[in-house]
């Protein structure tokens, strides 16, 4: 994705704008994905530093979550390229991307040994995708069930003819996915 200079324009002035009329103390460094990001990485990384930037990192980076959808929406991004920009601060989003996949290969061990479908807590869209891409090497299928704010990834084990599916009514129970 070749990145037009008047939208890095756009993401500091945004940025600038933010910290100005809210009172917090933050700047931002652009870093671009160079000469093109990796399949589901982001074009544009906007990491966020200064005496304020804690604050952003409050309710799991709701803070962060909000100004990227402000941002998407401003540059017009549509859904299938929200992803190509994301705003960082103090390596939050690349640890949670990590404890992530860590969450899905257990999750993957998990549902191969048992055959039982797994239920990933409620998660915001992002988190979501990141669970989705690191479960697609396994074999295994997921899907992203329910509506917000308890959407949740269901993790399924290989079904057979000769095996169908194993439901445990204590895990569905627990996550209604209605």
């Amino acid at each position: 994705m070749e990145v037009p200079q008047n939208d890095i324009a756009t993401l500091v002035a945004l940025v600038e704008l933010l910290s100005q009329s809210s009172g917090l103390e933050f700047q931002a460094r652009v870093i671009l994905a160079e000469p093109s990001p990796a399949p589901g990485q982001p074009a544009i990384l906007i990491d966020l530093s200064g005496r304020d930037a804690p604050a952003l990192l409050a309710n799991h980076g709701e803070l962060l979550d909000a100004i990227e959808s402000i941002a998407a929406d401003i540059l017009g991004l549509d859904d299938a390229d929200r992803h190509r920009i994301s705003f960082d601060s103090g390596k939050f989003r690349s640890s949670r991307e990590n404890n992530l996949r860590r969450m899905a290969d257990a999750a993957v061990d998990g549902v191969r040994s048992t055959a039982i479908p797994h239920i990933f807590p409620p998660l915001n869209s992002r988190d979501r995708r990141h669970l989705h891409l690191a479960i697609a090497g396994s074999g295994l299928s997921s899907e992203s069930i329910g509506a917000e704010p308890t959407r949740h990834v269901v993790l399924y084990p290989e079904y057979t003819e000769d095996a169908p599916p194993a439901i445990s009514t204590e895990c569905v129970s627990a996550h209604p996915c209605a």
